[in-house]
C-alpha cells in the first residue's frame, strides 16, 4: 500500500495515533519518566532508521518527491495502529487492513464484546460475544497490555490498567553483576534485555528480578527498595502533584493534542510512582 505525500507537504489530518506520533518530541517532553522516555526514543530511532532506508529505495521504485519524516511517521502511525496481524496455515505473519473492524477500540480481554478473527477462507471476522443496543460501543481487545506498550505502539493509555507494573532502575544491581555473567541473566530470563538485546537498566519487579538480586546482592539489606528509591529519584515531578494534574485532565471533556499528551504522560508517571510506593509501603 502506498500512501502519498500531500503535495503541500503538509501533514495530513490523521487519526489520534498518528497526530501523536507526529508529536512525539512533544510527546518526550511532557513525559518526564525516563523508563518510558527510553522505549519512545528507541521507537524514533527505529523510525529514523527506516526513514533513511525509505529515502534510498524511494527513487528506484516511485516517481514524484519523497514524503516528508512527519509524513512517514503518519503513515506508519496509521498502518501500525489500524492493521491486523494474520497468517494462514504455513504462510508468513502479515499486517493486513480491516476497514470497520479497525475503527473499534481497546479494552481489556474481560471487557471486550467483540471478537475478532481471521476464518479459514481468510476473511476477516468480527462476532459479537454479547447482546449490544444501538448506540453502544463495540470493543475489541489488542492483549493483556500495559500503558508502557500501549503508548509507545498505539499511542494511547487506559485510565484504569490493571497489566501495569512498576519498573525500577537496576543500574545498582548492574554494576555488581560481572559481566560475563549478564548474558548468562539473560538467558534465563532473570533480567530482561532492551531492545538492543542488551541487559536493560530498567527491570519490572518481578520474583525473576528478586531472584537476581538474591544472587548477586544478597548481603545488601533492603537492596530492592533502595532501587525503588533510585527509580522514584529520577522523576522530578511529585506524587501529589501527578495525581492533581491527571484528575483535571480526566475531568474535562474533550482534550487538544496538548492537554491530550499531558493526559497520557501523568498518567504514566503517576501509575509509576504509585505502584513503586506500594512496595516502599
Amino acid at each position: 500500500m502506498l500512501i502519498k505525500a500531500p503535495e503541500s507537504g503538509d501533514v495530513p489530518k490523521c487519526s489520534h495515533h498518528a497526530n501523536l506520533a507526529t508529536n512525539s518530541r512533544a510527546l518526550r517532553r511532557q513525559l518526564r519518566c525516563p523508563v518510558a522516555l527510553e522505549l519512545l526514543q528507541y521507537r524514533l530511532n527505529l523510525l529514523e532508521n527506516a526513514y533513511l532506508r525509505l529515502q534510498r529505495q524511494w527513487p528506484k521504485v516511485v516517481a514524484g518527491p519523497i514524503p516528508s519524516f512527519e509524513c512517514f511517521k503518519v503513515a506508519v502511525a496509521v498502518a501500525y495502529s489500524r492493521c491486523f496481524r494474520s497468517s494462514q496455515g504455513d504462510e508468513p505473519l502479515n499486517m493486513v487492513f480491516a476497514p470497520l473492524t479497525d475503527m473499534m477500540n481497546h479494552d481489556h480481554p474481560t471487557n471486550k464484546n467483540v471478537r475478532a478473527f481471521f476464518n479459514e477462507a481468510g476473511e476477516m471476522v468480527a462476532e459479537s460475544t454479547q447482546h449490544r443496543s444501538a448506540g453502544e460501543q463495540l470493543l475489541i481487545t489488542y492483549g493483556e497490555l500495559p500503558n508502557l506498550h500501549l503508548l509507545q505502539s498505539n499511542g494511547f493509555t487506559m485510565s484504569e490498567n490493571s497489566y501495569d507494573f512498576a519498573v525500577v532502575d537496576a543500574q545498582r544491581l548492574l554494576s555488581m553483576i560481572p559481566e560475563t555473567n549478564l548474558q548468562f541473566l539473560l538467558e534465563k530470563s532473570l533480567l530482561l534485555p532492551d531492545p538492543e538485546g542488551k541487559v536493560s537498566r530498567w527491570q519490572p519487579v518481578s520474583k525473576r528480578l528478586e531472584k537476581a538480586i538474591a544472587l548477586y546482592a544478597s548481603s545488601e539489606s533492603n537492596f530492592l527498595q533502595q532501587m525503588v528509591e533510585d527509580t522514584l529519584s529520577t522523576f522530578t515531578t511529585g506524587y501529589g502533584e501527578d495525581r492533581q494534574l491527571l484528575e483535571t485532565l480526566e475531568s474535562q471533556g474533550d482534550l487538544d493534542g496538548a492537554s491530550m499528551r499531558s493526559l497520557h504522560a501523568a498518567r504514566i508517571r503517576f501509575q509509576q510512582k504509585r505502584d513503586l510506593l506500594k512496595i516502599l509501603n
